[in-house]
């Protein structure tokens, strides 16, 4: 409950003010209180000043945001997330966001997809007339990377820009040597590939990392099949898969396909890891849970989220940028992959 002593216009409370608070004091909704801490510039001027007057009233300190309105330094970061269902692109985009927060930046996500060209015409329409300190754009695909590049070397100046994709070339090529490493060192010498859909990078990035440690290793890539990142199309390509050629292990472009293609072999009545090796790539949650457990490369996406926030912060702050090391990619080891025709010897350690 506020209390006044007399000769003084601003209330002690016996607790710290909410946006509430400030919203009743300005005659308000608080979602308006919301939008003008957001910098939202479409507030009514008469409107704003009775929200500033009323913040600064009350003293009302939400993080680093009565220390923005006093200096007038504009904090304000919107991530431009494209994809953002996937696992990958949602786990790179908490990262980022943490990392703004933790620095005393506001944050806007827009989310946009690419059978939707009018999702990224909008998110470009909102970055070319807010007020922005910066912009975090992710673009998955070869066509969106080439588009955001483009659209946003135009905005060069205005605001600071940062791409990033999803995973660098480095962490998904170095997954798919470590998927080459566990399978090859099982024993398997002809294995097929489970592709995302061929306009991502990083689909390419781990085949080619599985390939360069089978290539000259009297090992094969016998074949690549085409997914979606769905458990469907993981399903479906199961549903195709030819058992008569030789192959003894599978390595998916990522979980979700993964399981998907388990659920088509134990449909099949073809058994994994006895008569089939399968692994994929994120460590999802369930991954360890699921049975057989998936062995499977983990990737820190988060790490390459904050890593991409906090080189951002840094050219807005004029300050120069630490070199990072490369994110964690390790293996999972589980339940799913075996020597091949051994059955019912599995991986131990999950």
């Amino acid at each position: 409950m506020a209390e006044q002593r007399a000769g003084d216009s601003r209330p002690t409370v016996d607790r710290a003010p909410t946006i509430y608070d400030v919203a009743a004091r300005a005659g308000v909704s608080h979602q308006t209180v919301t939008r003008y801490l957001a910098g939202f510039a479409g507030i009514r001027p008469a409107t704003a000043e009775r929200v500033k007057v009323a913040l600064e009233e009350l003293d009302y300190r939400p993080n680093q945001v009565a220390r923005t309105l006093r200096s007038g330094r504009q904090k304000r970061i919107v991530i431009l997330a494209h994809a953002l269902g996937q696992m990958g692109p949602g786990r790179v985009v908490q990262g980022a966001i943490a990392e703004c927060r933790a620095r005393g930046y506001t944050v806007e996500i827009i989310g946009y997809e690419s059978d939707d060209p009018a999702s990224l015409r909008d998110a470009l329409d909102f970055v070319s007339r807010e007020p922005l300190s910066g912009v975090l754009a992710t673009a998955q695909t070869d066509d969106m990377r080439a588009a955001l590049d483009a659209h946003m070397e135009a905005m060069n100046g205005r605001v600071r820009y940062q791409g990033t994709f999803l995973v660098t070339a480095g962490s998904s090529f170095k997954g798919g040597r470590l998927a080459g490493d566990h399978l090859l060192g099982l024993g398997h010498r002809a294995v097929v590939y489970l592709s995302g859909p061929e306009d991502w990078p990083v689909s390419r990035e781990r085949l080619a990392g599985l390939r360069s440690v089978f290539d000259g290793a009297r090992g094969a890539v016998r074949a690549v099949m085409i997914g979606d990142w769905s458990p469907a199309s993981g399903f479906r390509a199961g549903l195709d898969f030819d058992a008569s050629q030789g192959v003894s292990a599978v390595f998916a472009a990522n979980d979700h396909m993964a399981v998907g293609f388990i659920a088509a072999m134990h449909e099949r009545g073809i058994r994994v890891p006895d008569d089939l090796s399968v692994m994929g790539f994120d460590d999802i949650l369930e991954a360890r849970f699921l049975l057989p457990s998936l062995t499977t490369i983990y990737d820190d996406f988060e790490s390459e989220g904050r890593l991409s926030a906090a080189g951002l912060i840094a050219e807005i702050e004029g300050r120069p940028s630490v070199a990072a090391d490369d994110t964690a990619v390790e293996i999972r080891v589980r339940q799913s992959t075996a020597p091949p025709g051994l059955a019912g010897v599995v991986a131990a350690n999950s």
